[in-house]
């Protein structure tokens, strides 16, 4: 091939390239991104349906050791004990000066819209535990003085999520809010959630027992048994999540309301949206932020009315900064929004039980040409493919597995048969490569002599020509791969069946690094062995289905080899050899970094081509026996 066109192809490929990477999109709509920020960041403050229970927690958070005596103060007046922490106050501004309230309260809703909503629970009492860290303490004798031995701290009523932002914003000198002003905070926001679950007839047809279970759709005790492992099992947890019966080891039943038709697991997402959103509006097109900078806004015109003081009380504008960006980089990484059905999928956390949102119907492929080219030619049909196989198969980890499996090889035939005769050329140059060879040594300065480059050139045409073989046939399966590939990874990376169950304790939604890096409890981490077992297959599967071709024609090419080798001959192996490995490598390294579902579809992919490989030897072999 000339140098020119050679060039013209680069070019022509890698704007190929741009167009296919810039033209895939998320599926995720704006409902479907608010619904994963919830799951990130949802209400921190921390609700109980008794004070003993708030008691236990704090107690229970704050115990290291049961042999010994534990204090609240380092001056060991106060030993940790219920009547402590009942007792135990904390410093909250009220009208403009410090007051001493208690760490544990009965929240009092007033008369919002959130006490119209828990007005409809029978049992209307709810506690919560203030925004807070405290700080507990074990001694020792010195010299028969008691001293502190060991300190231990813990937070509460403020998520996980909350505290990562508080320590980016402290590291960046921003002044965070005061602890007080999430208890406000998330007080104004169940006002809001509360008024769209009314406005949506959330009531109509269900009844719960108490508003804690209206909110979460489950008892405080049913779910903590539950996470303690007391009463684990499949049934008790689609009672929590779905609704249903409860049991426990002693035989005692419970009928739960289940977490999915709960307020917040239904309306949580009402904190980062409007209202008047609707579902076909585009990630990126939407307002997060309104009303979270809306009830900020309010929180701090109250403070300046009541209490005389705003800036470092509520979220800053520098901090909301912070919040906003960690919020939108982690959400971003989320694309697992495509469903045929409305439903609750999702995956961003360890709690099994509050780890899904209700997902938007994305069943209008018109909608999905809106999104790209690619979306609508074959993004959509392999997701499609993706969620009807696994809802058919069974949605327990096994069933995605077979939904894969039978999508890699529908994709796979779809790719042979357009790519049949390039594959059959490119196999013909496999079989071909003694007689090149043999050509090679004719010509053995074909790499620095022009005479001998042109004359070489034209005997390779020559027998390409004789055996019906086209050599630029291999764009052609570079063409269409490489576009092919972007539509399964973005297929299976949106598909949202996928983030649900696992397969021995691997989750196809999770990437294979992400599992190999969580050492906590090894080696009994879940799905660490899986995802282990599952790249060394793949990794194996790769190098074999690259290598075949090379190990079939050893055989054939054994009186050539045992020739000496021209430069040219070198040249041209050495580049082939770099070309295999680079791509294998790289096969390799994004089975590392994407789901583990590309993992299961890489391995079986090379499965797919190691058959191919074998029967297309065979093929050429029966063609030469019948020429002789």
């Amino acid at each position: 091939m000339k140098s020119k066109h050679k060039k013209i192809l680069g070019f022509l490929g890698v704007l190929v390239t741009l167009g296919v990477l810039t033209s895939c999109n998320s599926f995720c709509t704006t409902k479907d991104s608010a619904g994963y920020r919830y799951l990130v960041d949802p209400i921190s403050t921390e609700f109980f349906e008794t004070e003993d229970q708030a008691v236990s927690y704090v107690k229970k958070s704050l115990t290291q050791a049961n042999d010994v005596t534990i204090y609240l103060n380092n001056t060991f007046t106060t030993e940790l004990t219920d009547d402590a922490i009942k007792n135990y106050k904390v410093k909250v501004l009220e009208n403009g000066s410090l007051v001493e309230k208690s760490l544990i309260e009965k929240a009092d809703f007033g008369t919002s819209k959130t006490s119209e909503l828990l007005a409809k629970a029978s049992v209307t009492d709810i506690y919560y535990i203030r925004t807070t860290t405290l700080s507990a303490y074990t001694s020792k004798d010195v010299e028969g003085e008691k001293v502190v031995d060991k300190t231990f701290t813990s937070t509460f009523s403020k998520n996980s999520f909350i505290r990562n932002v508080e320590k980016s914003a402290l590291s960046s000198s921003i002044v965070k809010p005061v602890n007080q002003f999430y208890n406000e905070f998330d007080k104004k926001i169940l006002e809001y959630i509360a008024e769209n679950a009314i406005a949506d007839g959330f009531y109509e047809g269900k009844t719960a027992r108490s508003a804690y279970e209206l909110l979460f759709g489950y008892s405080y005790e049913e779910y903590t048994s539950y996470k303690n492992g007391e009463n684990k099992n499949s049934e008790n947890y689609n009672a929590l999540v779905k609704g249903g019966t409860y049991t426990t080891k002693d035989g005692t039943t419970s009928t739960v309301f289940g977490r999915n038709n709960s307020v917040l697991a239904r309306f949580g997402k009402y904190k980062f949206l409007e209202e008047n959103t609707k579902d076909n509006i585009y990630v990126g097109n939407g307002d997060y932020w309104k009303t979270i900078e809306t009830i900020n806004a309010q929180i701090k015109n109250d403070a300046i009315n009541t209490h005389g003081i705003g800036t470092g009380y509520v979220m800053s504008y520098d901090f909301l900064n912070v919040y906003k960006n960690q919020l939108n980089q982690q959400v971003n990484t989320f694309k697992a929004c495509f469903t045929l059905d409305e439903d609750y999928y999702g995956h961003v956390g360890e709690d099994e039980i509050n780890d899904t949102y209700i997902m938007t119907s994305k069943s209008s492929w018109k909608e999905a040409w809106r999104r790209g080219w690619l979306e609508g030619l074959l993004v959509y049909p392999i997701a499609s493919l993706v969620e009807i196989f696994s809802h058919n198969f069974g949605m327990n980890g096994w069933g995605q597995i077979l939904s894969v499996l039978l999508v890699t090889v529908i994709v796979r035939l779809f790719f042979m048969l357009i790519t049949l005769r390039s594959s059959i050329s490119q196999q013909r140059m496999q079989y071909l490569s003694p007689e090149i060879e043999k050509l090679q040594q004719k010509y053995p300065n074909s790499n620095t002599n022009t005479y001998e480059k042109q004359k070489l050139s034209q005997a390779q045409m020559a027998l390409y020509k004789k055996h019906h073989i086209n050599p630029l046939s291999s764009l052609l399966v570079l063409v269409i791969q490489f576009p092919l590939f972007i539509a399964v990874w973005n297929g299976m990376s949106g598909s949202a069946s996928l983030t649900l169950d696992s397969v021995l304790g691997l989750r196809l939604s999770d990437t294979i690094f992400s599992v190999l890096k969580n050492f906590n409890n090894w080696p009994r981490v879940g799905g660490w062995w899986t995802a282990l077992v599952l790249i060394l297959l793949m990794s194996a599967g790769q190098i074999v289905a690259m290598k075949l071709p090379q190990w079939l024609n050893k055989k054939r090419n054994s009186e050539v080899a045992k020739m000496r080798k021209s430069p040219a001959q070198n040249d041209s192996q050495k580049t082939t050899k770099i070309i295999s490995w680079v791509m294998t490598g790289f096969v390799i390294f994004m089975g590392f970094t994407l789901p583990a579902a590309m993992g299961v579809y890489w391995l079986a992919g090379s499965l797919f081509s190691i058959a191919q490989t074998f029967i297309l030897t065979a093929i050429m072999r029966k063609g030469e026996k019948k020429r002789k």
